[in-house]
């Protein structure tokens, strides 16, 4: 069993859902706890990987709000698979891109943010060693650049 919980910055968008939904972001996170959808490579961007593949393999993902901002949405995601680019292919499949995703993300203002990076970070990992049978886990602080972004998100929130 391999254990995983990474925070994640969110923008909150999806240009398919109504005016209602896009202003009740709030009430949409907390029916939507669960991703399950298969991953797989992109049928024509090869480096990519997507929910619409020929090969895909099962992909769970649940995830929490842990705080929202002006657009954006501070999450706390627990994987119960491994799949490539797993998080960053739920959250854009659902219209909520990672901050600094290029490959799967839009564009935002980076200057408004200061920003560098991905707002993604492993915050915990944990496995069964293959030897000696114990479970290792390994917690990591967020990185300066991180938390210099949920500051200033914080700064400019509107909520």
């Amino acid at each position: 069993m391999i254990y995983h919980t990474y925070l994640i910055v969110i923008v909150n968008y999806h240009k398919q859902f109504s005016v209602e939904v896009k202003d009740s972001f709030e009430k949409y996170i907390q029916f939507l706890k669960t991703i399950d959808k298969p991953i797989g490579r992109h049928k024509t961007q090869r480096k990519m990987m997507s929910c619409n593949s020929n090969c895909a393999k099962r992909a769970v993902t649940h995830y929490e709000m842990i705080d929202k901002f002006d657009g954006f949405t501070h999450l706390k995601c627990k994987l119960e698979t491994g799949r490539t680019h797993q998080i960053r292919v739920h959250m854009s499949t659902i219209g909520h891109f990672v901050i600094g995703d290029e490959v799967y993300g839009r564009s935002i203002d980076k200057i408004k943010l200061d920003f560098e990076g991905q707002c993604l970070h492993a915050k915990t990992l944990g496995f069964v060693h293959p030897s000696t049978k114990q479970f290792m886990r390994f917690d990591s602080e967020l990185p300066d650049y991180f938390k210099k972004t949920l500051n200033k998100l914080q700064s400019i929130s509107k909520y």
